[in-house]
């Protein structure tokens, strides 16, 4: 019997796995009882989130709770801040008995460095995004890396689903990485009449 991986569970969820290899899944499934659970977690897993931002298909249906969403901005994962390099030059600088002006020249072009580093990660961060949601099957990840900055992330999309009008959305996850500091977030974007993807929502994971 065929071994089959999280990323071909989900893209056959999806509809997306190619018919000859979800009919041979479909076949494994009627006789591998694990297997079948493995699929029902997946399907389960996405189930309250479709659920709430799906169009109704038998009646009215009561009012699902809200997810409980942090207030932590959407942008927020685009901060990557090495502060710790900067204060350092700038310590560096004072002790060695260098003038004011010196220092403070110094210290505020190390600053725009950063920030121009910052703008960098999060340019890569937003263009992988939006490539992953566009190109990949479910389950698939894409990863992007600044070496400059030594910045890196991973983005990979989870679940398709239309909402209420009729766009195509995709729930992702997302994990960002600057020197020791990590980020998890699961978010939902949907698909614009535009072409162009724009995220609904963001949960944050500790």
């Amino acid at each position: 019997m065929t071994t089959y991986d999280d990323a071909t569970l989900l893209a056959y969820l999806d509809g997306e796995l190619a018919g000859t290899e979800a009919e041979a899944l479909e076949v494994d499934l009627a006789r591998d009882t694990r297997l079948a659970e493995r699929l029902q977690a997946f399907a389960g897993s996405g189930a309250l989130l479709h659920a709430a931002l799906a169009p109704a298909t038998h009646g009215n249906l009561p009012p699902l709770p809200q997810p409980c969403l942090t207030e932590r901005p959407v942008t927020s994962w685009r901060r990557f801040a090495p502060y710790a390099a900067i204060a350092a030059s700038v310590a560096l600088l004072i002790g060695a008995g260098l003038g004011f002006g010196t220092g403070e020249f110094l210290a505020r072009r190390n600053f725009e460095l950063a920030s121009e580093q910052r703008a960098r990660d999060a340019a890569l961060a937003e263009a992988t995004l939006r490539r992953a949601l566009e190109t990949q099957v479910s389950g698939t990840p894409v990863s992007w890396e600044n070496p400059d900055s030594g910045a890196s992330g991973i983005v990979k999309p989870t679940r398709t689903f239309k909402n209420q009008s009729d766009q195509f959305c995709r729930e992702y996850e997302r994990v960002e990485t600057i020197g020791a500091r990590r980020e998890t977030v699961s978010g939902i974007a949907c698909r614009g009449d535009d072409g162009q993807w724009r995220t609904r929502a963001v949960f944050y994971r500790d």
